[in-house]
């Protein structure tokens, strides 16, 4: 099953709210999906994606920004987090370890925090290595040809040319009220005819 914790908004990633998890939902979960107001998830694909992974092992997985000399999690386009990251977080923080006033930019300082305390964080990619989580919008995406903006700061090898995001995506950011509507119905409702759509079991 699935709960959520509101957020005031889309910077609100009050580190409280970790805490408050742990100690309302720790044992009801394996995994802790964080998803900002503005994506929207295909959660039949966030279970494909974590089928074959450990909740026990200290990680997330989500999109890493490869655009400056530390590599780091984009916390706008989501993450999830196993309950071992969780129990590793709440530890840090206890430990006063997580600085309450950031200076510079909080997804490297987030980063660091998840480091420092043994946590890895990782791209989420499918079997052919191709992106589950779009942190930018869908308007950045060109087909036959993925943007600059994702040259620039998400692409490992800074000269790829093929659209790199997978089938099944898990989290799509920069979705307005109007646009999740769309997007609900082009993946739920649109059936095309004489195509079968084939379950596999995880």
């Amino acid at each position: 099953g699935f709960f959520d914790v509101k957020l005031k908004s889309r910077e609100d990633l009050d580190m409280k709210l970790f805490r408050k998890i742990y100690q309302n939902n720790f044992s009801e979960a394996d995994w802790f999906f964080y998803i900002p107001q503005d994506v929207f998830v295909i959660l039949e694909n966030a279970r494909l994606a974590l089928a074959k992974k450990d909740p026990e092992t200290p990680y997330l997985i989500g999109s890493i920004n490869h655009g400056e000399k530390l590599a780091f999690l984009a916390i706008s386009g989501g993450f999830i987090m196993s309950r071992t990251a969780l129990k590793n977080v709440v530890n840090g923080l206890n430990q006063g370890k997580w600085e309450t006033k950031i200076k510079g930019n909080k997804d490297i300082e987030f980063t660091r925090f998840l480091n420092g305390l043994g946590i890895r964080t990782e791209d989420s990619v499918d079997q052919f290595g191709k992106r589950r989580f779009l942190p930018y919008g869908l308007d950045h995406l060109q087909l036959g040809n993925s943007s600059s903006m994702y040259r620039k700061y998400f692409a490992e090898n800074k000269n790829v040319s093929d659209v790199t995001f997978s089938s099944t995506t898990v989290a799509i950011s920069g979705v307005d009220h109007d646009l999740l509507y769309v997007l609900d119905y082009f993946f739920y409702k649109i059936r095309p005819h004489g195509i079968q759509l084939l379950e596999k079991s995880l």
